[in-house]
C-alpha cells in the first residue's frame, strides 16, 4: 500500500536536528517538513497531479516560516513533539489552494477541524513525552526562542514498500515561485 503527503521541506538548526533524529524513528526516511496534505495521492494512479503541482508551485513564492514554540499531540500509539510554526498568511494562502485543488485529500484525511502547521521532532511513548518536550524547549530557547526556516519547494513524497527504508521512497520536488523568481 503507498502512503504519501504533500509537505514543504525545510531545515533545522543542529539541535533540534539532533533531537528529531534521536526521537522520530522516520528522521532517517523523510527530510524534515510541514505537511501540506496528508495522505495524498496515490502516483501510481495520478498522473494529473505532477501537472497540477507544477502549474500551482509556480503561482507561490518562497517563504520564511517561523517556529516559536513546542507542543505535543497524543496519538494512537506514539506521541508527536514538535515545532509549533507561527502564524504565516502565505503558508495559510498555500495551505488554502493546495486544499482547493485537491479537495479529495483534505489534511489529515479530515480527521482533525483544526489544523496546526508544525515540524514534528519527536514521535514517543506518552511516559517520555514530558521529558522529549522539555529537550525540545531548552533547545529552542537557547536558539533564542524564535527560529526561522525558509521554504522555496513543495514535494510530494510517497512510500512504495511497507519498509521504513529511505529507497522505499520516493519524493518529486516542486520549486516555488518561477524561473525568473529563483535567480
Amino acid at each position: 500500500m503507498e502512503e504519501s503527503a504533500l509537505v514543504i521541506p525545510v531545515t533545522l538548526p543542529k539541535a533540534l536536528d539532533w533531537i528529531r533524529s534521536q526521537f522520530d524513528p522516520m528522521a532517517q526516511v523523510l527530510p524534515v517538513h510541514v505537511s501540506l496534505l496528508i495522505p495524498f495521492a496515490n502516483r501510481a494512479l495520478d498522473d494529473t497531479v505532477d501537472r497540477q503541482l507544477k502549474r500551482l508551485t509556480q503561482t507561490f513564492s518562497p517563504l520564511v516560516l517561523e517556529a516559536r514554540g513546542v507542543g505535543f499531540f497524543s496519538g494512537e500509539e506514539l506521541d508527536t513533539v514538535y515545532l509549533a510554526i507561527a502564524d504565516n498568511v502565505h503558508f495559510d494562502g498555500i495551505l488554502s489552494t493546495v486544499c482547493a485543488e485537491f479537495p479529495q485529500y483534505p489534511p489529515y484525511g479530515g480527521r482533525h477541524p483544526d489544523i496546526i502547521p508544525h515540524v514534528t521532532l519527536a514521535r514517543v511513548p506518552s511516559h517520555e513525552v514530558q521529558q522529549v518536550h522539555k529537550m525540545a524547549q531548552i533547545a529552542l530557547n537557547g536558539l533564542g526562542g524564535t527560529i526561522t526556516m525558509a521554504a522555496s519547494a513543495l514535494a510530494w513524497i510517497t512510500r512504495t514498500s511497507p519498509m521504513a527504508d529511505p529507497q522505499n521512497w520516493l519524493a518529486n520536488i516542486y520549486p516555488l515561485g518561477s524561473a525568473r523568481d529563483r535567480r
